[in-house]
């Protein structure tokens, strides 16, 4: 078992086999028992996976890192260039040792805009104290434009005519401004839900669509779930599902474009005016929101047709993909052969991404337990479990 307290050497390439054979095995937690390993994703690229493992050590407080990498990573390492890049995060050495390397990492900080804390609590606080503070240093400015990636969905709702605002009499109504962009929402108490929302002051097409995108996305989410992802909603809807991954590491939406931290300041302004009026003290946030109606009121068959016809959609060959079973609404078991059973993470992570996008965002992915083919150590294992 890997622990923070492991002593010696990372092996890098077995981290990278570990993360997917986890994907296989357990594909929403990996087993490495360490914060920033959780939170590491690994990359094609040697040197930006490398970057991310930093980034994410960093930001819950590690100082160090010692790598040993394999003959085949060091191969495809451009040292020069990922020294270059991660000057600003540490000091890196990379001693020769036999066919590979041993990559040390000291004085290891995260980049300006990350918050190095112990835990995840803490970095939470944290973060939340931080983005307060760097609003009070320098003001947010409504956006003149976004990024490329953003700026087809955000023209398109800027020339929408937003729907009429219908909030519920029994309603809280909170209002946050920063440089003359307003939003107001309306919010149910006795579940602190957003019922209804409203956005005026833009004064560009850009404030104006992305003040929009913020209004869709937290309509009917509770108060705090949209404090702590609304804008991780927004940047994620606004690039489309099938686009690439808009910065290197562990994207934010503030590190992704900085347009984003006015909508992320709009709304924990939101919850902070609700907090004062009504009292509201709750920090945990546990909000799923389960599949959509469309999934949720389909039979079984229908279900299993659902999924097959996106898949088809999308090229996957149906031959080789049986759908085992479809268990607790969310939880889509597979069992892949041929091609695809023979690199099925890869492969368990892209039809993962077609089912999300064509039928619905929270359905996960398992593969099914394969079971040992050689019949006589499998039923020796089953005498040796019985008392």
């Amino acid at each position: 078992m890997l622990t923070e307290d492991t002593p010696s050497h990372l092996d890098y390439d077995d981290l990278v086999a570990r993360y997917n054979t986890g994907l296989v095995d357990n594909l929403r937690s990996f087993g490495f028992h360490t914060d920033y390993l959780d939170m590491w994703v690994p990359d094609e690229d040697v040197a930006r996976s490398l970057l991310n493992l930093m980034e994410a050590a960093a930001t819950v407080g590690c100082p160090a890192l010692s790598l040993r990498l394999g003959a085949e990573s060091l191969a495809s390492l451009d040292f020069a260039g990922f020294e270059a890049a991660a000057a600003g995060r540490g000091r890196v050495v990379l001693t020769r040792e036999g066919q590979g390397a041993i990559l040390s990492v000291t004085e290891l900080r995260a980049p300006a805009a990350t918050v190095v804390a112990v835990n995840r609590t803490e970095a939470k606080r944290a973060a939340d104290t931080a983005v307060a503070a760097a609003a009070i240093a320098r003001p947010l400015l409504q956006p003149q434009d976004l990024a490329p990636l953003y700026s087809a969905a955000i023209a398109a709702l800027a020339a929408a005519v937003p729907a009429p605002v219908c909030p519920p009499a029994n309603a809280i109504k909170v209002t946050a401004q920063r440089d003359g962009l307003v939003l107001d929402a309306w919010i149910e108490p006795q579940t602190h839900i957003i019922r209804a929302v409203a956005h005026h002051g833009a004064r560009s097409p850009a404030a104006r669509g992305l003040a929009e995108a913020m209004a869709q996305a937290v309509m009917g989410l509770p108060v705090l779930e949209a404090a702590d992802h609304g804008m991780i909603r927004v940047e994620f809807t606004l690039r489309g599902h099938i686009a690439h991954r808009p910065v290197a590491g562990i994207v934010t939406p503030e590190a992704a474009d900085p347009a984003f931290a006015l909508g992320s300041a709009l709304l924990r302004d939101l919850l902070a005016e609700y907090r004062r009026v009504t009292g509201f003290a709750e920090i945990h946030n546990d909000f799923d929101p389960g599949p959509g109606p469309a999934w949720m009121a389909a039979d079984e068959d229908t279900r299993r047709r659902m999924l097959t016809d996106a898949l088809a959609a999308d090229g996957f060959p149906l031959a080789l993909i049986d759908i085992s079973a479809i268990e607790y609404h969310v939880r889509v078991v597979l069992s892949l052969s041929g091609e695809l059973g023979a690199d099925a993470a890869r492969a368990l992570v892209a039809l993962e991404r077609c089912i999300k996008r064509r039928v619905d965002d929270r359905l996960e992915l398992f593969l099914s337990e394969l079971k040992d083919s050689n019949q006589t150590r499998r039923l020796s294992e089953q005498g040796a479990e019985k008392p």
